[in-house]
């Protein structure tokens, strides 16, 4: 059997192991991810967040976020590692999160058993608000 062939079944196999997994898995598929970084991390914060900083209630109400975005990072989020100060105590992670077409960054303390969101930026937005 020449290699082009074998290389070929091998890879309808593969491809409809991907579909069968897909179908019986549905909607389960994040299971197989939930132990990569980016993934464990939001799942982190998610489980121990406590509210928002004034600061960041503040900057809600100035850009117009609300409560289904925060919640929307949890699950949809992109933890930016480079920005994010993961040696420091408290952790503090940025997420970046594309909600309702406007990029969103958020900034959470995260403690051992306290996640608290400190920092809201929209870096497409040239808006800035007087915050304490």
């Amino acid at each position: 059997m020449k290699f082009t062939r074998r290389l070929r079944l091998y890879l309808t196999g593969f491809l409809l192991g991907i579909i069968l997994v897909i179908l019986f898995f549905g909607e389960r598929v994040k299971v197989l991810t939930a132990w990569l970084p980016n993934n464990r991390v939001l799942e982190s914060i998610a489980e121990t967040y406590q509210g928002e900083s004034e600061k960041a209630q503040c900057q809600m109400t100035c850009f117009e976020v609300d409560t289904a975005a925060i919640n929307f990072s949890f699950g949809e989020g992109d933890v930016q590692f480079g920005m994010s100060e993961t040696r420091s105590k408290p952790r503090i992670y940025v997420v970046d999160a594309r909600y309702e077409d406007r990029l969103i960054r958020l900034s959470f303390e995260n403690a051992d058993s306290l996640s608290t969101l400190i920092n809201i930026e929209l870096p497409a937005d040239s808006r800035s608000c007087d915050c304490p």
